[in-house]
């Protein structure tokens, strides 16, 4: 639904990017849309990094941690994509994706945090990620995601991206960025909800988003303004959902 930086470079060159390590959960399993708006896999999880139960109106889905043996499901996922959607997400039509795109959207090198999402078949139907950078003294995340064309509109990128950025928190990321074309709405609307004072720079080809994360080790007793305009924010994005 939008590009990244790390994923357009590897559709352009066919090469892998080098990105910031990302401290991803190796593990994997099941996560429907019910629990997803409040959790997220992590290391220590009883079910080794997964949660279950919903669905959507297409039908029930599961989201997990990427492998690099999953290289082949992405394949198939990317090829059955439309050319628009293709387009939204690398800025070009990648069909058939490069060696060098797919091995950095399965996450073979480790170096960034993949999600994805399947149908009750196995097959990908969506695909999220976090490439983990360093600007400045800032520690960043370049964000990316896409839904299969007939799975778009039901919630599953706005999870994806709730996802993502909860675990960018945990690893200590204080901004995500993105890219979004001028004619994604859709990815626009779900980004100003959830941050409607995001910086936004208008490039030649996108526009680059860069919202702040609020860090979850804060103690915001300490600044109690601060804690309720983040109540009051998680509130309307639930709402919102």
């Amino acid at each position: 639904m939008e590009g990244t930086l790390a994923s357009r470079q590897a559709a352009a060159t066919g090469t892998t990017p080098e990105v910031r390590p990302a401290q991803s959960d190796p593990a994997h399993g099941n996560l429907t849309k019910d629990s997803l708006t409040k959790d997220s896999p992590t290391k220590d999880s009883p079910t080794q990094g997964s949660l279950t139960g919903g669905g959507a109106p297409s039908g029930r889905y599961l989201i997990r941690t990427a492998r690099p043996d999953d290289a082949a499901l992405i394949r198939d996922f990317v090829c059955g994509l439309s050319v628009r959607t293709q387009y939204f997400r690398f800025f070009t039509a990648v069909a058939p994706p490069s060696s060098g795109l797919i091995r950095s959207l399965s996450g073979d090198s480790g170096r960034s945090d993949i999600l994805l999402v399947t149908d009750d078949s196995g097959a990908v139907i969506g695909h999220g990620m976090a490439a983990d950078a360093q600007v400045g003294r800032t520690h960043t995340a370049d964000l990316g995601l896409v839904v299969a064309d007939r799975w778009q509109g039901q919630g599953l990128g706005t999870t994806l991206l709730r996802m993502l950025t909860d675990r960018a928190a945990e690893r200590g990321v204080e901004a995500l960025v993105l890219e979004v074309l001028p004619d994604n709405r859709r990815m626009l609307g779900i980004i100003e909800r959830r941050w409607p004072h995001a910086s936004r720079e208008r490039t030649p080809d996108a526009i680059t988003i860069t919202a702040e994360l609020i860090r979850p080790d804060l103690d915001y007793m300490d600044f109690p303004g601060q804690l309720l305009a983040a109540q009051l924010l998680d509130c309307a994005i639930r709402a919102a959902s």
